[in-house]
Parts: C-alpha cells; sequence; structure tokens
C-alpha cells in the first residue's frame, strides 16, 4: 500500500485505526477470493469492484450521521488533492466490515487485535 496523509478532525489517539480506503481494500480482496473460488474474474456481475465514494455514502447510514462525522478525516491523493475519507477504531471498523459479510468483519477484527 502507498504512504498515506490523513488529517483527522479528532484528537490524536494512539489506539490502531482503520482508513476508510483500507476498508475498500480489504472489501475488494474478498470479493476478488470469492469470485476466483468460484472460478469467476473480477470485477465481475456477481462481485463488482466497491469504489471508496460509495463506500463513503454508506458510512452515515450504518454509523449514524452524527456519529460518522467523529470519524471524519481526509488524504491526499497521488495528484496532491485533499479528498475525504474517514479513520476508524477498532469497533467502527468491525461495524462497517459486519455491514459487508460477516468474514469480512472477522478478517477486520483480527487485524485490528494485531495492531494493538
Amino acid at each position: 500500500m502507498s504512504t498515506l496523509t490523513v488529517k483527522t478532525h479528532s484528537s490524536v489517539t494512539e489506539a490502531p485505526t482503520m482508513t476508510s480506503l483500507e476498508m475498500v481494500d480489504y472489501i475488494n480482496a474478498e470479493r476478488k477470493a470469492k469470485a476466483e473460488a468460484e472460478g469467476l474474474s473480477f470485477p465481475c456481475k456477481k462481485y463488482k469492484r466497491l469504489q471508496h465514494k460509495d463506500f463513503l455514502k454508506k458510512v452515515p447510514k450504518v454509523l449514524g450521521e452524527e456519529h460518522s462525522a467523529k470519524f471524519s478525516a481526509q488524504y491526499k491523493d497521488s495528484t496532491g488533492r485533499e479528498l475525504p475519507c474517514y479513520r476508524f477504531p477498532k469497533r467502527e471498523s468491525c461495524l462497517m466490515a459486519m455491514s459487508y459479510s460477516y468474514e469480512l468483519q472477522a478478517q477486520v477484527f483480527d487485524h485490528m487485535t494485531e495492531l494493538e
């Protein structure tokens, strides 16, 4: 994964976090593995590639408007533009993963536990 500069709106914390960009990577990796296990290419009709912008739209629906705002952040893309993202602690990372699949939730939980 490339270097990522993220600005958050909350105070500095030592607890491990996971960005929405990393979450999208995990989701797409899981979808790719499922597609390949079924002999399908990825992306395909059954397993679509998740775009970060679509993930961003789902966050307030899963976590709630007010609660999700606490985790808003920005990152610089490869052209230097500052774009929105989220930086989630363990609980919210797991809630977002669970909204996609239980298998993904387990992967995210394990990843966050390793970082602790």
